[in-house]
């Protein structure tokens, strides 16, 4: 269980979710499918600058997929010029 408040202050910097939209406490897999940025902005201070951009493949973003038909856009997670939001 995460906590997804509608803005956090990390490390000086106000990190809002779109529209400023709280969860309250919920599991991870539902912060990250809504997109909760004040769940994810904690634990990526923590990381390597390629840190972010090796867990977001990890969890399918930026992978290139092949469905006939259908053209596929999973994001990208770009590696950080420095570790400091």
């Amino acid at each position: 269980i995460v906590g997804c408040p509608g803005t956090e202050n990390i490390e000086g910097r106000q990190i809002p979710n779109d529209d400023n939209f709280e969860l309250g406490d919920v599991p991870l897999h539902t912060a990250f499918a809504r997109s909760c940025n004040t769940t994810m902005g904690r634990p990526a201070v923590n990381l390597p600058p390629d840190g972010l951009t090796k867990a977001a493949a990890q969890l399918g973003l930026g992978i290139d997929y092949v469905a006939p038909g259908m053209t596929t856009v999973t994001g990208s997670v770009p590696v950080a010029d420095t570790s400091a939001l």
